[in-house]
């Protein structure tokens, strides 16, 4: 449903094509200082709502002789914040209680209300005000929904905008620890340091390396401390039997900064457990 033009979305629809009924009652509603228009048929009532319309005001005899369904399925297909209001001008003894076809409308059209005819020209001047007033609080409501949607579409771009930075971010990371990694392996062969002294350099990049891994699969929020222990003694397992290692207790969250220290000092235990403690092949 497009949006309807603001300078016509409180105008007052009259259909009323009986002798002077119309004109009599837009000349009130206009010396009321409120905007209303003549309405030929209920075609017409519903090609005006598509502009732009406050309320339609129509006549009981209209309803009984026209084809009210086209309307009546424009109103069910109205957005969630709209209820267009509608004030129908019953004839005498046509009140909702001694009038069965006024539920008929009712259910047809939802949000009606019934004026009896005839009426002082304040009671209609006070009716219609009413169901403006409603109208002007579903456009409130309107313009919540649309400064709602924005802001969730913001906040689904600015997401996705992030998610892209921190992957990026870390494919550079991995990169440049595959890179340190290398460099310093190939800089402490040249130099002639011991191959122990490589190696325990090499295993704790790897350990670094890991400890990212697993803060990556969880956007950086955070990580699970079980998951941090497995790909810590993962090498050790590999190398010793999975049966020598044995990990007990509850699901721990670890923020990213504790993750990573954590990473560092269980790969130098389980180091430390290789060469001198229960680990090692004595």
């Amino acid at each position: 449903m497009s949006r309807p033009d603001p300078s016509l979305s409180e105008r007052a629809l009259v259909v009323a094509p009986y002798g002077r009924d119309a004109s009599l009652a837009v000349a009130v509603l206009r010396e009321a200082g409120l905007t209303a228009e003549i309405c030929e048929d209920l075609l017409d009532v519903q090609r005006a709502c598509g502009v732009g319309a406050g309320l339609a005001l129509i006549v009981e005899e209209v309803l009984q002789e026209e084809d009210y369904a086209p309307l009546a399925r424009w109103i069910e297909a109205q957005a969630p914040w709209s209820d267009f209001p509608i004030v129908v001008l019953a004839q005498r003894g046509g009140g909702l209680e001694r009038n069965p076809s006024a539920a008929r409308y009712t259910l047809a059209l939802g949000n009606v209300t019934f004026l009896e005819r005839p009426f002082h020209p304040t009671t209609l001047v006070s009716v219609v005000q009413t169901a403006l007033r409603g109208r002007r609080r579903q456009y409130e409501a309107r313009e919540r929904l649309e400064t709602l949607r924005t802001a969730v579409l913001q906040q689904d771009a600015d997401q996705q905008h992030l998610r892209l930075l921190i992957n990026e971010l870390n494919h550079r990371v991995k990169n440049t620890l595959a890179t340190v990694q290398s460099i310093s392996s190939q800089t402490l062969r040249g130099g002639g340091v011991a191959t122990a002294t490589r190696d325990t350099l090499t295993a704790r990049i790897v350990a670094l390396s890991k400890a990212h891994d697993v803060l990556t699969d969880e956007q950086w929020s955070g990580a699970d401390l079980r998951e941090i222990a497995n790909r810590a003694a993962q090498p050790f397992r590999l190398g010793l039997g999975a049966e020598r290692i044995v990990m007990k207790g509850p699901s721990v969250r670890v923020p990213p900064k504790t993750a990573i220290a954590m990473a560092l000092a269980l790969h130098e235990l389980a180091t430390n457990a290789v060469k001198y403690g229960a680990l090692s092949q004595a």
